[in-house]
Formats: C-alpha cells, sequence, structure tokens
C-alpha cells in the first residue's frame, strides 16, 4: 500500500480536506452541515494523502483561552471508511500534534465523539473537563 503524505493544505488541499470532511460527516454520518463554520479560514486544515489522493483531513484550530494563552484545538478528524484501521488516524493525530508543537504550544483539545475516545486514550490523550488532552511537553 502506498504510504501515508500528510502535510498542512494549500488552497486546492483546503478544497480536497472540505470535501473529505463532508464526505465523512454530512453524508456518512448525517451530521448535517454542523462540519462546516467560520473557524475554517482561520485554522489550519491538514490532509492526508495515499497514491489515490486524499484520505483523511483533520483542523488544527488555535484560540485565545480565558488565561491570555494561545490553546490548540484538533477537529474534525475524517478518515475514509477504506482507510479506516490502517493507521491512517494516528499518523494523522500525530502531525497536527507536531504541527502544534511548532507553533509553541504545550498540549492539544480535543472534544471528540464517542466512537475516537478510546483511540485518543491509546494515543496518550486524558479526559479533562468534558473533552480531552494531551501535554505535548
Amino acid at each position: 500500500m502506498f504510504p501515508i503524505s500528510i502535510r498542512v493544505a494549500g488552497p486546492r488541499g483546503r478544497l480536497a480536506a472540505l470535501q473529505l470532511r463532508r464526505s465523512v460527516f454530512v453524508e456518512e454520518l448525517k451530521t448535517a452541515d454542523a462540519a462546516f463554520d467560520s473557524r475554517d479560514a482561520e485554522s489550519l486544515l491538514l490532509l492526508a494523502s495515499r497514491e489515490e489522493g486524499a484520505v483523511a483531513s483533520a483542523r488544527l484550530y488555535i484560540e485565545m483561552g480565558p488565561d491570555d494563552l494561545e490553546r490548540a484545538e484538533v477537529q474534525w478528524l475524517a478518515v475514509l471508511p477504506e482507510h479506516r484501521g490502517q493507521g491512517v488516524g494516528a499518523t494523522l493525530l500525530r502531525a497536527v500534534e507536531s504541527e502544534a508543537l511548532r507553533r509553541g504550544l504545550d498540549a492539544v483539545h480535543c472534544h471528540p465523539p464517542a466512537a475516537l475516545r478510546e483511540a485518543l486514550l491509546r494515543a496518550g490523550y486524558q479526559e479533562k473537563d468534558g473533552g480531552m488532552v494531551k501535554q505535548l511537553w
């Protein structure tokens, strides 16, 4: 199988990431259009690709917290069904964490659906304040 390539999406890649998110969250999981909001314009979208094209995407949203410190949150982690169970999501999650670390952030937060909680626990995330968090350093 072709190795996974992960990159921060440029303009065309952003479109592919949004289309992939629509495929998973709107068409497959029927979450309506809640998967899209104004944060997309101010977030980094990461795209995982294989030889056949885009197979997964995630959004890294960085916001100012109530303590005036920046806070990173991984959102909308989506893997196409035929690529699940092959480590694509875990590889993409590590890339999101690396990008947050590169930007000087010390943790990544997440408010995952129940189906992703076990995978996040395996990836080193801990339950905290109704969500999950992973300390990076």
